[in-house]
């Protein structure tokens, strides 16, 4: 969401690449995906093995399969940040990403672990081991075949992939459950009014403002590679209750909020893990690709 790119101008601060945490500035800024910079195309997991061997073999047991409710087309693997930075302890890791230029070590350990996550799940789903692009603005760029989302927060890094054939467009996004002054910044700046009617009477709000914020990222990740234009957070909402379950809904904000007719209706998914929450959203490409939608959410 263009509206809460509030973290600094370095390195890897796009809106695919925020974390909750990174909200709490609450400096509202935009940003674009301009063109892609254009680097030699070298597979994250075959840089690994040429620069540090001897730490490869443990990293890529690193890599764990990922439950993830889109269906059999799709891989999504997993990796615990603290798992792979005590592997990786002692070693430079700016030859591995010289995309980020100077950079902090942990940007540089999420990029790199995003992108094994990326290519560890294309191996899953039968495919060779790609590298994922990096936009101007730190978009993953997906190779010729593939569609994907990376995502990650404090704790873990993940990237969901499908052959291209599937016709989606997909976003991911993890975020650790915000409680207090963070729950508050959060409702603040991305809910609407309507969101915040919702909230008042949810039984879990943490996990209820969570979940708005979260979708609202994984769906601005699947939209913009095929709408290209920014979504503000108040443009869109999220449709859900605490009897459903594992499912919400999201599209456009009703009449009265900062809405666009040309944003579609999408169904999402969401699953907590302990004190994470993940979210995804599936756009039809198909569908969406003829024509826009101006329907909004029933609640």
């Amino acid at each position: 969401m263009a509206a809460s790119a509030c973290l600094p101008a370095n390195c890897g601060s796009s809106a695919c690449t925020r974390t909750m945490s990174a909200m709490l500035d609450l400096a509202p800024a935009k940003s674009a995906y301009p063109a892609v910079r254009r680097i030699t195309p070298q597979p994250m997991a075959r840089r690994l093995h040429t620069r540090l061997p001897a730490a490869a073999e443990a990293v890529s047991g690193l890599m764990r399969p990922d439950a993830q409710p889109l269906g059999a087309g799709w891989r999504q693997v997993t990796v615990q940040l603290a798992d792979l930075e005590h592997v990786l302890q002692g070693h430079d890791l700016t030859p591995l990403t010289p995309e980020l230029g100077a950079c902090v070590r942990r940007r540089q350990l999420t990029f790199l672990a995003g992108r094994l996550c990326a290519e560890a799940a294309m191996a899953s789903a039968g495919g060779a081991a790609a590298w994922v692009a990096r936009g101007l603005a730190g978009q993953p760029v997906w190779p010729v075949g593939w569609c994907g989302s990376i995502s990650h927060n404090e704790d873990r890094a993940l990237a969901i992939v499908a052959p291209q054939d599937q016709q989606w467009s997909v976003g991911v996004d993890v975020e650790t459950i915000v409680m207090g002054d963070a729950r508050t910044a959060v409702e603040s700046v991305c809910l609407t009014a309507r969101e915040l009617a919702s909230l008042a009477l949810s039984t879990a709000p943490g996990i209820a403002a969570t979940l708005r914020f979260s979708a609202k990222e994984a769906y601005y990740k699947a939209l913009y590679p095929h709408h290209g234009r920014h979504v503000d957070f108040l443009e869109v909402e999220v449709a859900h209750s605490d009897g459903q379950q594992g499912v919400f809904q999201i599209g456009p904000a009703a009449a009265g909020e900062t809405c666009r007719p040309t944003l579609p209706l999408a169904r999402g998914h969401y699953a907590v893990r302990d004190t994470q929450l993940i979210t995804w959203v599936c756009l039809s490409l198909p569908v969406f690709l003829k024509q826009g939608y101006d329907d909004h959410p029933q609640h």
